[in-house]
């Protein structure tokens, strides 16, 4: 299968000065560069990879005539393009180079009884990592909107002479008794053919597993549909790429066997993560304890909301006799509570939670206790960041072949503030005798709804089994959780989050900023009509009617304005009781949303960018308690019910006819509001001292400090019309 070799005319035309930077960059700083490039400008991906696809066409064909004599250094370049193929959407044409690969491989092994046998063993377990890579490239190049489409005659070709060899390389090396390295390979691309059954565990592997001892009593464990299951889940997903690094077949069989052994009987896998499914699944079929083994797996869909028949999918499961029990994935809490609302029993929700991450303690907390449904967190340990071995360690390059894809995906700005963290995770560890992993695995599961973590497992890579165990046994005291509280006040973590919603912030009746979007995009594409210079209109939304005066011009809206809906008080000096802060006075009232607002100093702080981490751990503290102890309902609109914001503010000043005030919002999870606050503590200071603002003049000019990331000020101001004001009675 050729891979078209034609070169785009505009390829080689590049600035002179900017060609002059790439041709004398290092490789890494180039990659380095492309990789910033790409993660900031997502909309020329297609032209990287398009431009990719048409250079391995011309280097591909300058491999043809000689691959069966290359060595390894020609081998290991060979596989870089084939990774590149792979990586770039064109996964069939890698398949080609990879029959060739393996099979030159193998005879390079086998034929060559006096090279390096590390050396070899460890390409050819990376060539069976790739081979597995590549069938899961070719389900995702199968994946149409309907479902799976059949592969094309040409391309079921490419898979089965790639299968072929691959059947061909078992004969050989069992002939001369040496293990076979291509096991994983050999049944994810039968897997694709659908010739599964045939084949089969080694004969050599089976004793092993066959022979294994009874798995040991997991050291804490809850309850799952009426088993017992640990509270710790050995997690496969290492299994989906050879970025972890490879093993053989007999290494990672190995490696399940010991984990059950040690109690870690729970194993989390999905249909995407490599050929983990299969691998566990020849396991289990060999393990002679096999029912003490629990296996989750999860079928996924990417966007399910977009389409509700997801319910009906779930529906589907729990009617399944072979399904012990349902949970789900990175739902958000308002798509879980549509999920238990339905009626339908679900178990857990698979979520990340970790030290650096800590939504679910949000919304979703209470609707698990309250539903019984436990969560099974992920990205605890922060891909492995959480350790002894970083502590004291400076900011590693994410590009480094050393660090993981997991590690990349959660990498730091702020690497003073991380060894900040563990070091006091280190203190605590002594005291109890463990180590850093250990007390941030603990902090998770001391959570009660919290039914167990997930510890990505390098099966046959690397094990730590033994580690793991010292998470059980013991719990954070209070002094431990004061100390961790503490520190996490005191910095700014910039760790980055996947891109699901759990609870990112919460969807308000009313939203200033979103209210002024709307209006633009539904003049300037001419959903609305534009009548310049000023189009009157308004909006209906979940808080209310809002009218709308937008100016335009040229055909652009150039500003908008609106008249908020009323507002009002439902508490005044309250006395709540907060975690931490005692018991303070609050304010509570309606404004578009139900707002709490507590003066900054009645806790000790200071509206300033250096307390941005204290003011949002002290308002997320307040804020909960606010909601734990009051039951704020709109008169109006019963569904609208309860504290889903906080304010700090500050006095006050008046300069001549100008009054200005400082504040911050704190919104969920646990940040300050990006976006400045604009008219929102005038809105609500009015409240309390009216006589202040009845001759406010014809603006007040509002300053606002928004210390969103530690060290960084964001100051604005912003001229609020008086009329904005008259809503508000």
């Amino acid at each position: 299968m050729a891979i078209p070799a034609q070169r785009s005319a505009n390829a080689a035309h590049v600035n002179m000065m900017t060609d002059t930077v790439i041709a004398n960059l290092p490789a890494d700083g180039l990659r380095v560069v492309m990789r910033a490039v790409l993660a900031s400008h997502p909309e020329i991906t297609g032209a990287f990879e398009t431009e990719t696809r048409r250079y391995l066409g011309h280097e591909a064909s300058s491999l043809a005539t000689n691959i069966q004599n290359f060595d390894m250094a020609g081998l290991k370049k060979t596989q870089r393009l084939i990774r590149c193929m792979l990586g770039s959407g064109i996964p069939f044409e890698g398949i080609d180079w990879l029959e060739k690969v393996t099979g030159r491989a193998a005879h390079l092994a086998i034929d060559n009884p006096g090279i390096d046998v590390d050396a070899v063993s460890g390409f050819l377990a990376s060539v069976d990592g790739d081979v597995v890579q590549a069938m899961t490239a070719v389900q995702k190049a199968l994946f149409v909107q309907s479902g799976t489409r059949p592969m094309s005659s040409r391309e079921r070709r490419a898979v089965e002479s790639l299968f072929e060899v691959l059947k061909s390389c078992q004969d050989l090396f069992h002939n001369i008794g040496v293990e076979y390295p291509y096991g994983r390979g050999l049944m994810a691309t039968a897997s694709i053919l659908g010739v599964l059954p045939s084949v089969h565990l080694d004969d050599a592997r089976k004793p092993a597993v066959e022979q294994a001892l009874p798995p040991s009593k997991a050291g804490e464990s809850f309850t799952l549909n009426g088993r017992q299951v640990p509270r710790i889940f050995s997690g496969l997903w290492q299994m989906s790429s050879p970025a972890w690094g490879s093993a053989p077949t007999s290494k990672i069989v190995e490696h399940f066997s010991s984990h059950a052994h040690n109690g870690f009987t729970a194993f989390d896998m999905a249909d995407h993560y490599g050929d983990a499914e299969i691998i566990f699944g020849q396991f289990r079929s060999q393990y002679p304890f096999r029912e003490n083994i629990f296996t989750a797996t999860k079928y996924c869909v990417f966007h399910p909301y977009e389409n509700p028949q997801y319910i009906d999918a779930i529906r589907y499961l729990l009617n399944d006799e072979r399904v012990h029990a349902v949970g789900l994935c990175n739902f958000d809490t308002a798509h879980l509570q549509t999920v238990l609302d339905s009626g339908l029993r679900i178990h857990t929700n698979q979520v990340q939670f970790s030290l650096i991450d800590s939504r679910p303690t949000e919304k979703m907390s209470q609707v698990c206790e309250d539903q019984d449904v436990k969560l099974i967190t992920y990205g605890t340990l922060c891909g492995g960041f959480l350790a002894d071995k970083w502590l004291n360690k400076p900011e590693p390059d994410i590009y480094d072949e050393s660090v993981t894809p997991s590690q990349r995906k959660v990498t730091s700005a702020n690497i003073e503030a991380i060894n900040e963290l563990l070091g006091v995770l280190k203190a605590i560890g002594t005291k109890h005798g463990v180590k850093i992993s250990n007390v941030a695995t603990r902090w998770v599961l001391d959570f009660p709804y919290v039914g167990a973590v997930i510890v990505g497992a390098r099966m046959g890579v690397s094990e730590h089994t033994t580690e793991n165990m010292a998470s059980f046994g013991w719990h954070l005291d209070q002094e431990d959780r004061q100390a961790i509280d503490e520190v996490l006040s005191r910095i700014e973590l910039t760790f980055g989050i996947p891109a699901y919603s759990i609870d990112m912030q919460s969807s308000p009746p009313m939203s200033g900023a979103n209210t002024i979007a709307t209006a633009t995009v539904l003049l300037e594409t001419g959903v609305v009509p534009m009548i310049e210079p000023t189009t009157h209109m308004k909006l209906d939304g979940p808080a209310g009617l809002v009218r709308i005066d937008a100016e335009c011009s040229g055909g652009k809206c150039t500003s908008v304005r609106f008249h908020n809906v009323p507002a009002f008080v439902f508490d005044l000096d309250l006395d709540v009781s907060v975690l931490g802060s005692g018991t303070i006075k609050v304010d509570i009232a309606w404004g578009g949303m139900i707002y709490v607002l507590v003066d900054a100093s009645s806790v000790g702080l200071e509206i300033k960018s250096e307390n941005g981490a204290r003011l949002v751990h002290v308002g997320e503290q307040i804020k909960r308690a606010v909601q734990e102890q009051t039951n704020s309902i709109h008169p109006e609109n019963p569904g609208i019910r309860g504290v889903t914001i906080l304010e700090f503010t500050e006095p006050m000043t008046v300069d001549g006819q100008s009054k200005a005030a400082v504040n911050t919002v704190v919104v969920s999870p646990g940040r300050l509001h990006r976006v400045s606050s604009k008219w929102y503590y005038t809105q609500m200071t009015r409240f309390r001292r009216a006589s202040e603002w009845e001759t406010f003049g014809s603006y007040v000019e509002q300053r606002i400090v928004q210390p969103y990331y530690l060290n960084t000020r964001y100051w604005s101001s912003h001229h609020m019309h008086g009329y904005m004001m008259e809503t508000m009675t």
